[in-house]
């Protein structure tokens, strides 16, 4: 088997950095996520509680239809949002484990 060049070694050691940087980005941007959401819902429930506003509409603290739908939309939007950037950032961790074996492949492919 022939060794790698040096170009093709430098190639495979910056994929090896940006793959252990992704794999760290991935799980902060999860994290963060998840972390954002929780804190507005106990900072701000109506932002993404779609049981509390249900609540203050029984309650009859919403004065009209209109803005009880909006709201109900709102906080199941701003939910779907962290959701999606949450299976977003999971995304990126498998990218980056399968990366991670792609050049572990190729270094075992280098010494033998």
């Amino acid at each position: 088997m022939n060794k790698l060049s040096d170009e093709q070694q430098q190639f495979i050691f910056k994929r090896s950095f940006f793959q252990q940087i992704g794999a760290y980005a991935g799980w902060s941007i999860g994290l963060s996520a998840v972390a954002a959401w929780l804190l507005l819902l106990w900072l701000k429930p109506t932002m993404v509680s779609t049981s509390t506003i249900l609540q203050m509409l029984k309650d009859k603290q919403l004065d009209t239809l209109q803005l009880a739908e909006l709201a109900v939309t709102g906080a199941t939007a701003v939910s779907a949002v962290f959701v999606l950037i949450f299976v977003m950032a999971m995304m990126i961790v498998s990218a980056a484990k399968k990366e991670r074996r792609y050049l572990d492949i190729i270094r075992s492919l280098e010494q033998e």
